[in-house]
């Protein structure tokens, strides 16, 4: 009987020091004061001696930078991890006695993810079994150690590909996630092997339920990409004024996408029976924010519009320069670069199956190309002799 009085005393007391700390810390972040405790914080920052805030551990953060400046011209999570044991970049986090003493992608992953590295704190509570956000992220909290300019760059470039689970470079397949067959599914690239060029195959088909017409990598470059740089000269030229103002739409957009979680985060709050006028008043200063980001996107993409054409043979050219890029597989910066212009321009493309290439861009509209007959057939075997 005696124990269990002590077991729930201690039990008591325990949650009573919880409850002080937790109203400690909630009053410093009200009067908007670090709140340093042990094992709190990201590896590339540690607390000030006296705890009123963090310092930067610069061999730390500058392996930060590497990784964000690797993925943002083109690299997976794969590829920076294997530069970052060879080159032995410091490791950015803090180290436990379960650490992993090497770089693997899963941590430049959800490194590139980390909104630390722009200074923000985002409190967090125990409920039940999860931590849940508490309140409003904290800006300039930690040291800043990433420009907005290269997130936006470096997150342009993790959205451009489409339903990968794992931050991987960017391959052979310009159109992952973006080319449709007419029926609804998406086509799946397969590789030349013996023919003369990749050809994709609407997944229907793949299974067995269509019959739906494939069409190759080589159609879709000399006749699909070369009209869209044509008609879209501005997305794909690259003159700095141009350079500029695309990476200010994915710097918008960026924006646009973290304003869209938050706005998540207080819909669920709503439901979840939080203040009402507090949360709706968040809800109307992100709706004013996203109005003011969609027009900044819409100005710098008539800005690209209204870019002169770059001449009657700029889309021939662009073909070319695709072409050599997917035949050099060292060749990453430029299949990163030309796989962001087209996330950056379209939604989807659509295959009719009878000639027809529709480009949907992201600002509403579908522009379509015509595929001949004769670029449709299948080129002949290269281990097939011709006949005497």
């Amino acid at each position: 009987m005696m124990s269990v009085l002590l077991f729930a005393r201690a039990h008591e007391e325990s949650a009573t020091k919880a409850r002080r700390v937790r109203a400690a810390f909630a009053k410093k972040r009200e009067a908007k004061l670090p709140v340093v405790s042990h094992g709190h914080g990201p590896g590339w920052a540690y607390p000030r001696e006296d705890r009123q805030g963090w310092l930067l551990d610069e061999a730390k953060a500058a392996s930060v930078v590497k990784v964000f400046e690797h993925v943002a011209n083109g690299h997976g999570g794969v590829s920076v991890a294997r530069i970052a044991n060879t080159e032995e970049w410091p490791l950015p986090w803090r180290v436990r006695a379960n650490t992993n003493t090497r770089w693997e992608h899963t941590q430049v992953s959800r490194l590139v993810r980390d909104r630390r590295v722009l200074g923000e704190w985002q409190p967090k509570q125990m409920v039940g079994t999860e931590l849940v956000p508490l309140g409003d992220p904290v800006t300039d909290y930690f040291p800043r150690v990433i420009t907005d300019d290269l997130w936006g760059r470096v997150h342009a470039a993790l959205d451009g590909r489409q339903s990968i689970p794992r931050l991987r470079g960017i391959k052979g397949d310009l159109l992952a996630g973006l080319l449709y067959c007419n029926c609804g599914e998406r086509m799946q690239k397969k590789p030349a092997w013996k023919r003369g060029s990749a050809r994709y195959y609407c997944l229907g088909r793949v299974a067995g339920a269509s019959t739906c017409a494939p069409i190759s990598e080589a159609a879709i470059i000399d006749f699909g990409f070369s009209f869209l740089a044509t008609a879209e000269a501005g997305q794909f030229q690259e003159t700095e004024a141009l350079r500029l103002t695309r990476i200010a739409i994915d710097e918008a957009n960026a924006k646009l996408a973290d304003l869209d979680s938050k706005s998540e985060r207080y819909l669920a709050a709503i439901e979840e029976g939080g203040e009402m006028r507090l949360v709706t008043q968040r809800l109307r200063e992100i709706e004013q924010q996203q109005d003011s980001l969609r027009e900044v996107v819409r100005q710098k993409r008539n800005e690209l519009a209204a870019a002169p054409k770059g001449g009657n043979d700029f889309g021939s050219l662009f073909a070319e320069d695709v072409k050599a890029a997917l035949n050099d597989k060292s060749a990453v910066k430029e299949r990163h670069r030309i796989s962001t212009a087209l996330n950056r321009l379209l939604t989807k493309v659509v295959w009719s199956g009878d000639g027809w290439l529709m480009f949907h861009t992201r600002d509403g509209n579908m522009i379509a190309r015509t595929v001949p007959r004769s670029a449709l057939e299948r080129a002949p075997r290269k281990d097939k002799k011709s006949a005497a």
